[in-house]
């Protein structure tokens, strides 16, 4: 029964934040949950988690280059729910949510409950813009609610907290390797108070050295499990090629540079908090180069932003991002907070006012037009309808094993076809490109799927000749004979041996 009292209970900004947050958490992703199509990482994701459901073993029968975390949640979903793009997203929207929940608390730890409130929201827009992808079933969406978990241990102090908060890393890492990289924000946190006087003793030395293995040793209890779990079924040395060994050959620095316009909408689509972000950042830090005594978790969140945004800043700004976005939420929340604050003072300059409320009336309208623009472009650019129809096409032209060249798993999601080699991921080096063209041969695979704009911009030499996916191409152009195409493929299937 509705209980009018109970509303009159909450404050006007808390009604306002339970609007919002009711909206984002459960009418926003109807738009997304199956209207735009997976991306090639979501369906992998998935495909191999089916498999797992099925008995296979992770990288010693099924692999990609990416900690097991993902997988097995995605396995899990799969023995409950059977094969279901919906379930998938509905549980990233769950993490979401309950990401934004922490992120409250966070914010009303670190300020009060309003920041909490409104850095809870900025987060949850974040979520759903579509440059970020945050809709998709990745690995991003879970490794952040547990390194969310991990900050809010750590702010709480104590040795069972930060221990608690090691442990909560340590699980972010088993969805993200990239996620290790909050161990090295609590690290300079330590490192850079030393920077005031209060904190050039011997006992703050002890201390912050004792929290640092606290936590490492809190990392090392959720992942030594795992790898005495592969140790365990034989594929230890699969495990440590495929999730760590691989990293040598990722090499993609600054990708940006060459994607410009992907930058530029990662900026504009949250353009408003970006830049709330930012004056609130070179708050902090101008006053720790002055030598203020700043507030410390003010410069915990900021280097939170700083480190955590690196890996996307350096490629693209795309999924990445929603690591730094909880940190950059509550900078944000903080800042306008104060904004807010200065406007109501009745001696605050007009033309102060006029001028910051034209700066956030304009820079949220160029992002709401933004998002809008970019949402209508990726569902005509490729949405789930459109991808069952282009593989329907494909599938009337199979009739055995196959391979997708160069990796899109769609296909393995919306048909019954099981992938007829190991490797599934993108190609980093010769030697894994080396190893699909054995399990073609081995596992005498009949027919290829090819990318038709990959393969035509292979013919022209587009692509750099070094790169190793030459090896299969060559291979495939030997082996194998186009028998049809399709609107977004080459069909290939093996020749007869003469």
């Amino acid at each position: 029964m509705f209980n009018l009292n109970l509303v009159k209970s909450y404050s006007r900004s808390e009604i306002i934040f339970i609007i919002l947050f009711t909206v984002l958490i459960f009418i926003v992703p109807i738009f997304y949950i199956n209207s735009i199509g997976m991306s090639d990482d979501e369906a992998a994701y998935l495909v191999i988690g089916n498999r797992i459901s099925n008995g296979s073993v992770l990288y010693r029968d099924v692999s990609d280059v990416k900690f097991p975390g993902t997988y097995y949640l995605a396995a899990f979903i799969n023995s409950i729910f059977g094969k279901s793009l919906i379930a998938a997203r509905i549980f990233v929207s769950i993490f979401h949510a309950a990401s934004a929940i922490v992120i409250y608390f966070l914010g009303t730890k670190i300020k009060d409950k309003k920041v909490g409130m409104i850095a809870s929201i900025f987060f949850l827009i974040a979520a759903y813009i579509p440059i970020f992808q945050g809709y998709f079933f990745k690995a991003e969406p879970f490794a952040v609610f547990f390194l969310l978990a991990s900050a809010l241990c750590f702010l709480k102090k104590g040795h069972r907290n930060n221990l608690l908060a090691g442990v909560f890393l340590g699980i972010g890492v088993l969805f993200k390797q990239t996620a290790i990289l909050l161990f090295g924000v609590y690290f300079l946190y330590y490192l850079l108070q030393l920077r005031f006087k209060d904190n050039q003793t011997k006992q703050y030395f002890l201390d912050s050295a004792k929290n640092l293995v606290l936590i490492f040793l809190g990392v090392t209890l959720s992942i030594i499990p795992v790898f005495l779990y592969f140790f365990l079924v034989g594929a230890m040395n699969e495990f440590l090629y495929y999730s760590v060994y691989f990293l040598s050959f990722y090499n993609l620095p600054f990708q940006f540079l060459f994607k410009l316009n992907l930058w530029i909408n990662g900026f504009f689509s949250y353009l408003p908090i970006w830049l709330l972000f930012l004056g609130m950042l070179s708050f902090i830090f101008y006053e720790y180069l002055k030598g203020k005594k700043t507030d410390t978790k003010n410069l915990l969140l900021g280097l939170s932003a700083i480190i955590l945004l690196y890996p996307a800043v350096t490629i693209i700004l795309n999924q990445r991002v929603l690591f730094a976005i909880p940190a950059i939420s509550i900078l944000a929340a903080i800042m306008f907070q104060r904004i807010y604050k200065n406007l109501k003072k009745p001696n605050f300059s007009k033309k102060y006012k006029l001028f910051f409320i034209t700066i956030l009336i304009s820079t949220a309208v160029i992002s709401a037009g933004l998002n809008t623009f970019l949402y209508t472009s990726f569902i005509e650019a490729s949405n789930i309808d459109d991808q069952i129809k282009n593989f329907d096409e494909i599938k009337q032209y199979i009739d055995g094993k196959v391979h997708i060249f160069p990796n899109d798993n769609v296909l393995f999601f919306f048909s019954n076809f099981t992938p007829a080699v190991k490797y599934l991921g993108l190609v980093f080096n010769d030697d894994m490109a080396q190893q699909v063209v054995k399990d073609l041969k081995a596992n005498n695979v009949s027919f290829i799927v090819g990318e038709k704009n990959f393969i035509n911009r292979m013919e022209k030499k587009e692509i750099e000749l070094s790169n190793p996916r030459y090896i299969i191409f060559d291979y495939i152009q030997i082996n194998y004979k186009v028998i049809a195409v399709t609107n977004i493929s080459y069909i290939y299937k093996l020749k007869e041996e003469t």
